[in-house]
């Protein structure tokens, strides 16, 4: 069994880009995308289903799926899931938004993002050296971290099935 870990805060750190996909296999895809405050958000519809996992930052969010739009706050801990070839940006970005992105399958739409280059790609089965050390840092990151629970709130949008 091969394993890659990765430190979500060095990625961060490391992206001079939007966006930095670090895993692409066939089966999915991830990656950080980086909107600044004010900024506005290019991206186009993707040809794979996504989901986003808000890591820092305030935004809204718009998705229209078929004409029918819903908007909605996004902040730490947001988890939306964006079907295929929806139309979906993030607006009003109070804070800057920093994302990781799951593409099912593996991301591979040309969507005029710009990328940095790939740091890991597990389609060799090959672990890193630098995979341990990002692994020590986060086992360290994770003791330390004290998990505080709150309320959450969860918002349904209508499949385009």
């Amino acid at each position: 069994m091969h394993v890659n870990v990765f430190d979500f805060s060095q990625l961060l750190a490391q992206s001079t880009e939007r966006y930095l996909e670090f895993v692409h296999v066939s089966s999915f895809s991830v990656g950080i995308y980086v909107l600044d405050g004010g900024a506005t958000d290019p991206q186009k519809p993707h040809s794979e289903d996504e989901v986003y996992y808000v890591a820092s930052g305030r935004a809204k969010m718009t998705i229209d799926s078929d004409g029918d739009a819903q908007s909605f706050d996004v902040s730490p801990g947001t988890i939306i899931f964006v079907p295929a070839r929806v139309h979906h940006s993030f607006y009003d970005i109070t804070e800057r938004l920093a994302l990781l992105v799951f593409f099912g399958p593996a991301e591979s739409s040309a969507h005029g993002l710009p990328r940095s280059k790939l740091l890991i790609s597990a389609e060799d089965g090959r672990v890193p050296v630098e995979a341990m050390a990002h692994y020590r840092r986060a086992s360290r990151a994770l003791d330390e971290t004290k998990w505080a629970s709150s309320s959450s709130s969860f918002t349904s949008l209508p499949s385009n099935s």
